[in-house]
């Protein structure tokens, strides 16, 4: 007899327990594995900023020529609100004047809602800086797993920093054998 399938959501949910856990900076941090994953993503080097005044990022990429990239990450709960007027400063922080900024991301372990996703990228638009978004989607993927399951193996190795516990890499395969996971890759 087989086991019935386990609900969607669980996996999911797992996963991003698992995230929710990472500790915010240092050792096996959000920060870091956000920055790990941006690395392997663009190609370009992200360097997670160092403690104290960040100038409204946690990382920064440095460049492939003049493109400059910085991200703030936010690892929060599902119920915990992201705060537009906090992360409208950290944009501004960002982009001071002189400082030729060209994308500006926010990771976060919830998802970013209509009103903020606005605000954060009218704001870019006027100060010339592109604003992209890696998080989580109601009832899909999001980008944020998309991107933790495509690099599900690199996190499981045994040196890796991130390597999740057994019953998250067991939902990291599920999720990535799911077919809608291969429409959410693009």
């Amino acid at each position: 007899m087989t086991a019935p399938a386990e609900r969607t959501g669980t996996d999911q949910d797992l996963v991003l327990e698992w995230l929710r856990k990472l500790p915010a900076s240092g050792e096996g941090s959000f920060e870091g594995l956000v920055t790990s994953l941006l690395t392997r993503l663009t190609g370009c080097s992200w360097r997670v900023a160092s403690a104290g005044a960040q100038q409204g990022r946690d990382a920064g990429s440095y460049p492939l020529g003049d493109i400059s990239r910085m991200v703030e990450c936010k690892r929060y709960s599902a119920d915990t609100p992201l705060d537009k007027t906090e992360l409208l400063g950290k944009l501004v922080d960002a982009t001071p004047r002189g400082h030729a900024l060209d994308a500006w991301v926010l990771a976060t372990t919830t998802r970013v809602g209509d009103q903020v996703q606005k605000a954060l990228t009218s704001e870019g638009r006027e100060r010339g800086v592109f604003v992209e978004f890696v998080d989580v989607s109601e009832g899909e993927f999001g980008n944020l797993l998309t991107l933790v399951v495509g690099e599900r193996q690199a996190l499981a190795m045994s040196d890796s920093p991130w390597r999740p516990p057994v019953a998250v890499r067991r939902a990291l395969e599920r999720l990535a054998a799911r077919r809608d996971f291969a429409g959410a890759r693009g």
